[in-house]
């Protein structure tokens, strides 16, 4: 699926450009943009509103988080080649990797990498396709319901995504973007009965009144389905299904000498568990909501 989607968006960007040799437009620059971003997040182990209330000083499911929120410093940098492929319409390959280091949890921080391919359309119109990898996120300890013994371990996991997204001009200064996206979410062997394919839909308006500022709302709806529910082991026999909702905002100041930019953003998260069962204590009817500020 992730090959044939971006062999056809290549097709569709690939266009004749005069008699300028395929490798002549291949030769142009590339740039490479170091930056540091410093953010929040009031929730990093996702604790239930229960749990909050119920977690003591030195609590083994703190792993070695000291409190239950923290800062955030993300050193990053992206790599920009446009290739030459068409008169009238940009091209950009970008390709990023990054650093997120928490500052309360070491066993949080993790790193991050990026590939997105861009075709511009038309004015405020642009088709993108990218694949994104987490190859290590940590969560916190759990205890493992299919070994001997009860003691907490620490559950990891890999993230992989693929989206496809498109750009569309609603006005002079507004426009909108669509985005299908899918996420596989693989656990370590003590707790691959929490393996998920996140589906979803995005949708966010962008208005930016004069070039020094940009503002965004965003939304997304989707569900996780638990794909190994009922494979046969004991841990299995409970389905950690869920439906979420995303909500969010972002204001852009770019200064007027255009070498730095002001950020900030909310973004508000909704998790609600599908399962109701009384057996399942960890997810029936559990709902949780996380902030995050950058």
């Amino acid at each position: 699926m992730k090959t044939t989607l971006f062999l056809l968006i290549s097709l569709l960007i690939i266009q004749p450009v005069e008699s300028q040799s395929l490798l002549d437009r291949m030769r142009v620059p590339i740039y490479v943009k170091p930056s540091v971003t410093i953010g929040y997040d009031n929730n990093i182990l996702r604790f239930s509103s229960t749990e909050i209330g119920e977690t003591v000083p030195n609590d083994p499911a703190m792993g070695d988080a000291e409190t239950f929120d923290s800062e955030i410093i993300y050193p990053s940098i992206e790599i920009l080649y446009s290739p030459f492929l068409s008169l009238e319409h940009e091209t950009n390959i970008r390709m990023s990797f990054g650093s997120t280091q928490y500052g309360q949890s070491k066993n949080k921080s993790y790193s991050s990498l990026s590939f997105r391919l861009e075709h511009h359309l038309g004015s405020y119109q642009w088709l993108k396709a990218g694949y994104s990898l987490q190859p290590d996120l940590y969560l916190r300890p759990y205890r493992d319901n299919d070994a001997i013994l009860d003691l907490p371990i620490p559950c990891s996991f890999s993230n992989e995504t693929i989206f496809i997204s498109y750009s569309h001009p609603l006005s002079r200064w507004i426009w909108m973007t669509i985005k299908a996206k899918q996420t596989s979410q693989y656990y370590d062997s003590h707790f691959t009965e929490f393996n998920t394919e996140v589906r979803s839909g995005y949708f966010r308006f962008s208005f930016k009144p004069f070039n020094q500022l940009q503002t965004s709302i965003w939304l997304e709806n989707g569900k996780g389905d638990n794909t190994t529910f009922s494979d046969g082991y004991f841990a299995t026999t409970l389905d950690r299904s869920y439906l979420f909702n995303r909500i969010g905002a972002k204001i852009e100041w770019v200064l007027k000498q255009q070498s730095a930019k002001v950020k900030f953003s909310i973004d508000y998260d909704n998790r609600l568990y599908e399962t109701e069962s009384v057996d399942d204590p960890l997810h029936s009817g559990r709902s949780h909501d996380d902030f995050r500020y950058k």
